[in-house]
């Protein structure tokens, strides 16, 4: 995105929300620390996995055999996870304009108690390639997320939890194919809103992870100053009013490990720009949903262009947020407060900003 539409945009959004009853909390800054041990190996894997999924160069609809090599590998991580309770499983569709079957990859992990609510956690592999001309890896859109959801699931599916925990890799999720019935969550979302189980499935808590790895403490180096911090090294939650409470949770947990700081972004969900991932599909079948993100074309310059690459990235950064992912997702499937407290001395309040998606 030129630098004079993300002006352009910010202006827009700021006279948006002073409308539109949306809000960014503040939650917490701690300071910067030394990654620990088991901090600095989790970042070598996610590097590890970031750089494969790299390789596979476009993976989308305008290269196929790559979509579908990037889908295998995923599956083949996913059932080397899955040692005795989870499963994997693919759920395939058709498009008849491109002629392609696309997949989404599932492991479930199946918790203690079949009449519990239900946890989602998703990320989708495929890449841009309309805006970039086909030249984009897609590191930290979305190679992050895929990595993420890779550790966490590799730590919470050796436990035990009331809640079954659903790991969900999403095809589709960039154009042409955003926002339709044919993005991946989509069909996937649509698919558990109408099962035909037993008592159906329902669904207590959605965490989209959308861009995880580009962080900077530079001055100046996140739009959306003031109503966002200027430095760009936060991780944003991002809800709707009705997710509002799963949101504040989430920032509460990152403040409570004293990691990295974060920002929580409520508003309607009709605020343009505020559902740009996975979890809007989930907004669309009233399910609570989140997304954790680095903001995208608010802070990487490099969104959806030929210089997203791993060496942009700061895995140390990524290792703390995926720890703080891992246990917040632990924590969904295993007891989830129903009320968060009323006042938080870390918190400040401000009308929100909102990305524009070019």
């Amino acid at each position: 995105m030129r630098h004079d539409r993300i002006v352009l945009a910010t202006a827009l959004a700021l006279g948006a929300a002073a409308v539109s009853g949306c809000f960014t909390y503040t939650r917490c800054t701690p300071s910067p620390r030394v990654a620990t041990p088991s901090e600095q190996r989790l970042a070598a894997s996610m590097e590890q996995r970031v750089q494969r999924l790299v390789q596979f160069e476009q993976r989308n609809f305008l290269q196929p055999k790559n979509l579908v090599a990037a889908a295998e590998y995923i599956e083949g991580l996913f059932r080397d996870i899955a040692v005795g309770h989870p499963f994997v499983r693919t759920q395939s569709f058709s498009i008849t304009p491109t002629g392609n079957t696309y997949r989404n990859i599932e492991l479930v992990v199946v918790g203690t108690d079949p009449d519990a609510d239900e946890v989602v956690v998703g990320a989708h592999y495929d890449s841009d390639g309309l805006e970039s001309g086909g030249m984009n890896p897609g590191a930290d859109d979305n190679a992050t997320g895929v990595a993420a959801l890779i550790e966490v699931a590799t730590v919470l599916a050796q436990r035990q939890h009331p809640r079954t925990i659903r790991f969900v890799a999403f095809t589709n999720e960039e154009e042409p194919f955003f926002k339709t019935h044919e993005m991946g969550s989509r069909v996937y979302a649509r698919e558990l809103r109408h099962s035909q189980e037993p008592g159906n499935i329902k669904i207590h808590a959605m965490i989209s992870l959308e861009m995880l790895g580009y962080f900077s403490d530079a001055t100046g180096s996140q739009w959306g100053w003031p109503l966002l911090p200027s430095q760009g090294n936060f991780i944003a939650v991002v809800g709707n009013w009705q997710s509002r409470a799963l949101a504040f949770r989430t920032a509460d947990m990152f403040c409570e490990s004293e990691t990295i700081p974060a920002s929580v972004m409520v508003s309607f969900g009709w605020l343009y720009g505020i559902g740009w991932s996975d979890h809007w599909s989930f907004w669309h079948e009233d399910y609570p949903a989140v997304m954790l993100t680095d903001t995208a074309t608010l802070r990487n310059v490099c969104y959806h262009r030929g210089c997203d690459v791993p060496e942009r990235l700061d895995f140390d950064r990524m290792a703390q947020v995926v720890g703080v992912v891992t246990e917040m997702v632990g924590s969904l499937a295993d007891e989830y407060p129903k009320a968060l407290p009323r006042r938080s001395s870390r918190r400040s309040v401000f009308p929100c900003v909102t990305p524009i998606r070019d």
